[in-house]
Formats: C-alpha cells, sequence, structure tokens
C-alpha cells in the first residue's frame, strides 16, 4: 500500500500495491466516469482543493507574498467529487506510473515550485518548468487550464504576446470543456457549440487574452473577444474589464461605446479616476457622472448604517447623524468630478475649474496631480487664473508663474513626465533654449517611450530652425501616443509655417478630435483663410464660438472669418467690428484680435481710433516685455511691445507722420533689437521719406 509522510491510509483500505497511484487512478476515473472512486477513501489533510473553479491556489500552495497571479483557480474533477491532496513539506513527490503519463512529476508541489519562480520575476525559468508540468498532465486533465494560463502569464512577460494569447485561448477552451462536462455534456456536443464565461476564472483569462491581442496590435480583434465574451451585462465583467475596453474603443474612435464602457467602470468602483478623465473627453454631461457617484455615495453611506446598527445600537443614530453630515466617500470625489469638468469646457468654467482644484489642493498639498491640472490651467487661460491654492511665486509675469507651477512639480518628483510638452512650450516661448535642452536630456533619460519626450525634443529643433527633424520628432511622438492633441497641434503649426495647409487642417482636425481647444480651432480657421476655405473658416470660428463662449480668442476666430470673407463685405466687416472690439475688451493683451481689429480701421482711415486702441494696449502692457498672451502660440510670444510699437509706427506712416513713425520704430528696436518687423519698417520708411524729399 502506498505510505503518506507522518499519515497512513486507514486499515480497512484495499492495497494499491505497485499499481497506478492515488493521482493516476483519480484522472482514470475522472476520466471515464467509473465507479471505482469509492474504493479510495479520502485522506485528511490541511490542503483542500475546492470543488469549483472559484478557489485560489495561492491559499493552497502560499499565503504569503501574494500578487497579482496568487488567484489562480482549482478546478474540480470531472465527476463532481472533491479532491483532497495531502501537503508533505520533506518528501512530496507523488509517482504517476499511469500509461498517459511517462515521467514522474509532484501534481501540487510542481506547480507550487512554478509559481514561486513566476513571483520572483523567473519568467524563462517559470515557462520551462510549467511546460514540463503541462506536458505530464493527460490530455483532459482538470488542471490543464491553469497550467496553460501560467505558461501564457510567463510569455506575456517576455514580451512573447502572440504566444500568450494563443495560450489563453487554449487555457479557456480547456476551462470551458471542463464547465459543460460538470453539467453532464459531452465533449463532442461542447466542442460544436459556442462557449460562454461561467465563471471569474474564465473572464480573467479572456481579459489577458485581449490584453495580448491589444499589445500586439490586434485591437479591434482584442475588443470583440471582450464584448462577445463579457458583454456589459455579464455577471463577471469587471470594472477593470470595462476600463480596457474602453480604452481600446477610443483607440479605434468608437466614442459612443467608450462612453458606455467607462460609465459602467465608474458605477463598479467609484474610485476609477481614469474613467471620470476619459468621460469628460469625450463630452459625456457632468449630470451623468454625478448621479453615478451620488448612487456609490448613498450605497456606502447604507452599508455605513448597518455597521453602526450591528456594532452599537445605542449609538448609532449619534454616529449616523454625524457621518451624514459628511461625505460617505473616502476622498471628494464629487469634487473631483466637477474640477475635471469644468477644466474641458473652455474658459466660460475655468474660474469653478480652478475653484475645485484649489479646494481639493488644500486638503491634499502637494499632489503633483492637482498642481498638473492647475498649471495646464494656467497655460491655457492665462488672463483669467492666477495664483491660488496655496502656489507661490516670486515671478510677477505670466509665463514665469506658470513655469514656477511646473517647477514645482520636477521638484516633487524629477521622474514626472505628464504636461512636460506643455512646460517645454512655455521655455520655448520664453526663448529659454538652454532649460529647453536640459528637459530634453532628462525627458529621454527617464522614458523614451513617452510622446513628452519627442515632443521636447521637437520644440528644442523648432528654436534652432531645423523644421525636418522637429516634424521627424513628432512623428515618432505620436507613434508612442497617437492619441496625444498637442503634438497634433505641432505637428499642425509646423506644416502650416512650411505652407502645407492641407496636411496641417488634417492635424488641426485630429488635435480637435482627441481633446477640443482653442489653439486647435485658431489653427483651422487660419489654414482654412489661407486656403481661401471662407465657409469652412466661419463655420469653424461658430463651432469654436460654441466651445467657448466667453474666451476672446474664440471671439478673434470669429472677427477674423466675417472680416475675410468675400460676400456682403460691408456687413461682414460691421459685424467683425462688433466681434473685435469686444474679444479686445475681455482681453487687451489679446494680439491677434488688436491687430485685426487696427486693420479694419486703417481701411477706412481711422488712423486715431488704431492708435488709441494701441496705446491702451501699452498700457494694459504696463511697460513690460515679459507677459504671455493668451493668443500666443507655439514658441512665440505675442505680447512684444517691440510689435505694439512696430504697428503703431506703422499706422503714423500711413497717415504720413514720419517723425512719429520714426520714433515708434526706434523704440521698437530699443526693446528687442532683432525685431524684424521694425527693421523691415524703418527700411520702407526711410524709403518712403526719401521719396517725398526727392518729389519736392
Amino acid at each position: 500500500s502506498r505510505r503518506m509522510n507522518n499519515q497512513s491510509i486507514s486499515s480497512n483500505s484495499p492495497s494499491v500495491g505497485k499499481g497506478p497511484t492515488f493521482y493516476a487512478l483519480l484522472e482514470t476515473h475522472a476520466t471515464s466516469k467509473g465507479s471505482q472512486m469509492s474504493r479510495f477513501p479520502r485522506v485528511h489533510s490541511p490542503i483542500h482543493l475546492p470543488p469549483s473553479h472559484d478557489g485560489n491556489l495561492s491559499d493552497v500552495c502560499n499565503e504569503e507574498n501574494r500578487d497579482d497571479t496568487s488567484s489562480r483557480d482549482i478546478p474540480r474533477d470531472f465527476n463532481g467529487a472533491g479532491l483532497i491532496v495531502e501537503r508533505d513539506c520533506t518528501d512530496t513527490a507523488t509517482t504517476w506510473n499511469s500509461s498517459s503519463v511517462n515521467s514522474s512529476i509532484a501534481v501540487p508541489s510542481l506547480y507550487k515550485e512554478c509559481l514561486d519562480l513566476y513571483k520572483s520575476k523567473q519568467y524563462r525559468s517559470a515557462e520551462l518548468l510549467a511546460m514540463y508540468y503541462l506536458t505530464s498532465l493527460p490530455q483532459h486533465s482538470a488542471y490543464m487550464a491553469h497550467a496553460l494560463e501560467l505558461v501564457a502569464d510567463c510569455t506575456f512577460h517576455q514580451s512573447q504576446h502572440r504566444r500568450a494569447s494563443s495560450y489563453y485561448k487554449q487555457a479557456f477552451e480547456h476551462c470551458a470543456v471542463s464547465s459543460q462536462n460538470n453539467h453532464t455534456a459531452s465533449l463532442s456536443q461542447s466542442a460544436s457549440t459556442h462557449f460562454t464565461v461561467s465563471t471569474p476564472f474564465m473572464a480573467k483569462i479572456k481579459q489577458k487574452e485581449a490584453h495580448c491581442l491589444q499589445l500586439s496590435g490586434n485591437v479591434v480583434e482584442a475588443s470583440n473577444v471582450l464584448e462577445s465574451f463579457i458583454p456589459i451585462r455579464s455577471p463577471f465583467r469587471t470594472y477593470s474589464i470595462s476600463m480596457d475596453l474602453g480604452r481600446m474603443y477610443m483607440t479605434t474612435r468608437r466614442f459612443n461605446d467608450a462612453r458606455r464602457c467607462f460609465l459602467d467602470a465608474l458605477s463598479k468602483n467609484v474610485y476609477a479616476l481614469e474613467a471620470i478623465e476619459c468621460l469628460s473627453e469625450l463630452g459625456v454631461e457632468k449630470s451623468a457622472v454625478s448621479k453615478i457617484v451620488q448612487q456609490q455615495a448613498n450605497a456606502a453611506m447604507n452599508r455605513t448604517r448597518g455597521d453602526f446598527k450591528e456594532n452599537s445600537n445605542q449609538m448609532a443614530d449619534t454616529i449616523i447623524s454625524k457621518r451624514t453630515q459628511k461625505s460617505s466617500l473616502l476622498l471628494p470625489i464629487n469634487e473631483i468630478v466637477s474640477a475635471t469638468f469644468y477644466s474641458k469646457r473652455g474658459a466660460s468654467h475655468v474660474l469653478h475649474a480652478w475653484n475645485y482644484w484649489s479646494k481639493i489642493l488644500d486638503q491634499h498639498p502637494n499632489h503633483i496631480y492637482v498642481l498638473l491640472q492647475m498649471a495646464l490651467l494656467q497655460s491655457r487661460y492665462p488672463y483669467l487664473v492666477g495664483t491660488a491654492g496655496g502656489i507661490s511665486t516670486n515671478s510677477s509675469s505670466s509665463d514665469g508663474r506658470k513655469s514656477c507651477i511646473f517647477t514645482k512639480i520636477r521638484n516633487l518628483d524629477p521622474n514626472f513626465m505628464d504636461g512636460m510638452d506643455t512646460y517645454a512650450n512655455i521655455l520655448a516661448g520664453q526663448g529659454n533654449k538652454s532649460e529647453l535642452g536640459r528637459l530634453c536630456s532628462d525627458l529621454l533619460e527617464i522614458d523614451d517611450g513617452r510622446h513628452e519626450a519627442w515632443a521636447t525634443l521637437a520644440l528644442y529643433h523648432q528654436k534652432c530652425g531645423d523644421i525636418e527633424k522637429s516634424l521627424a520628432f513628432l512623428e515618432k511622438g505620436i507613434s508612442c501616443n497617437p492619441r496625444s492633441a498637442f503634438c497634433h497641434q505641432l505637428m499642425g503649426t509646423l506644416l502650416q509655417s512650411e505652407g502645407r495647409l492641407d496636411h496641417a487642417i488634417v492635424s488641426y482636425f485630429r488635435a480637435n478630435e482627441i481633446s477640443k481647444d482653442i489653439k486647435s480651432f485658431e489653427g483651422l480657421v487660419e489654414a482654412y483663410l489661407s486656403c481661401s476655405k471662407y465657409k469652412e473658416a466661419v463655420c469653424t470660428a461658430k463651432e469654436a464660438i460654441s466651445f467657448a463662449p466667453r474666451d476672446p480668442r474664440a471671439m478673434t476666430l470669429v472677427g477674423l472669418a466675417l472680416m475675410s470673407a468675400p460676400g456682403s463685405r460691408e456687413r461682414g466687416r460691421e459685424k467683425a467690428k462688433r466681434t473685435l472690439k469686444k474679444a479686445f475688451g475681455f482681453d487687451p493683451k489679446c494680439r491677434k484680435a488688436l491687430f485685426a481689429l487696427v486693420d479694419l480701421y486703417v481701411e477706412d482711415e481711422e488712423y486715431g481710433v488704431c492708435v488709441d486702441l494701441i496705446n491702451k494696449a501699452i498700457e494694459e502692457s504696463g511697460g513690460c516685455n515679459s507677459n504671455f498672451s493668451i493668443s500666443s502660440g507655439f514658441c512665440t510670444n505675442d505680447n512684444n511691445l517691440d510689435q505694439l510699437y512696430s504697428k503703431m509706427a506703422e499706422v503714423y506712416a500711413l497717415d504720413k507722420k514720419y517723425g512719429d513713425a520714426l520714433e515708434c520704430f526706434h523704440k521698437a528696436l530699443s526693446i528687442n533689437p532683432e525685431s524684424t518687423d521694425a527693421q523691415c519698417g524703418m527700411d520702407e520708411l526711410g524709403k518712403m521719406m526719401k521719396f517725398m524729399d526727392t518729389g519736392t
């Protein structure tokens, strides 16, 4: 009879002799569905393999150092009997002498060794050992699915995604066949039917298979796997699966399906903050997200009340009344939702977003993500927001405040890369080429697989005047992250500067599709006007004003489109004047609105009005050269006073006040000796004055 360590089989049991062992006979019985199992009494031991796919192998093999692979389910034998195995710490070898197995193997112990190697990140060794374990199992063993899953996990971590996908698929099929056999279905019948997910283990396998397909570039096939096997109403649809599927839908531009997935994920886990971000980008109504958050808060409150009543009936009412005055959630999710959604709504909601982020920052000081959101808001709308929320700066200029927030973020976490492309654009606008170069080097060293590093490098080469290299680096950044709106915006700006207007329009359109932004609208309108596509320019400008009704840049776009449209020019000019005046009233530093309005008045020969407008802009600038205008594009600083004085000199020259024009040009050159506008204007003015002298 078989000898067991520290425990023997009852004397009433028959002798097994030198024939097949307990495990081999068990597999033989499971395959043949015979009744001889009753001959073998159960051997009691501290390990019980659960009779379903819902158990955790980590409870069997290792109760410490759990990771994402510790929840491997142990199936039941085919006849439904619970399998009980003994754990022997000294000698766990169990010999299989079945005709279908040609090697010696310890079933639970060898699997445990595979898991130990896997947890130690020794994936190659774990794969080799798991293959030995896999090839030693009978063809229809109940352990086959878990062995295949382990092999697939090992190959996945070795970046062999196609192999891993194949093994996950085999594991799912074995698990499905085993599940159907447990319900008295024959193998031939189960093989001809469509397998369905009937356990959490099977859902996990399908999620892993889809992940492998996605990394292999088969995003559509990966999304089909999840949506067909684990539909949204499936009880095995976890928030993790919904999040993965939502990201795949966004990649394939199935935005309606992505919205449903992210809403489903948030309803299952209200702390899935990425879902809130994605929903705000996809244009979902804030009320729909707030409703889900409120439902989760009410459910948490009900659970809290039940816990209090069970623990202390006497003090329950007092405690509940205090708790109901506060949120039942662990974080201010409602404030986070409001701040996130208002940040995406344009200029009309910027102050609300800023106030919410400031409130959150007071509760969680030095939170890098919150600081980043405030820095991004300030970079987009510097005329609306200032320093708040405990952010201190010694700089009085707008771009100085923005760079100060980003500097604080880098001091808190030097390896943080989110939003660093925006910081690089600020440095480029300041002309800080040395700091921009250091930022390029740091980002490439941290992670050259992120689009921020390549966008920063593109900005650096743009400052160096090498547009071709900038375009090449932007292509690399877009390949790293096709949904980088910043890269598409910058690509459109560079293409437009090269005169490749059709390609620039595509880039701007793509950037706007990913995340609506006034800069993308500006690029589209200007490109359409350059192509003489006035109808498209007017429609795009109206879309911009509907997106940001109180943004002076959007108002300026409408004015530019109206004044350039050929039809009904007089009526369009009057509408353009009113719109541009309104934009200039909102932000006197908006150079595009000012210069367009001046051009309109110059055509009407109202030079005095032009001079007054420019003087007002100079006064608003405070005689300072360091402010950063909201209408600034990439790598430009449109608030330079030299531009204002050059424009005023042109007006004086048209009004034949050459002395005043000459004085303004000299002021512009004293502010910026490299001002090309002032230099060219001086040359033209000299020719005009020489011609006048010659004529007289």
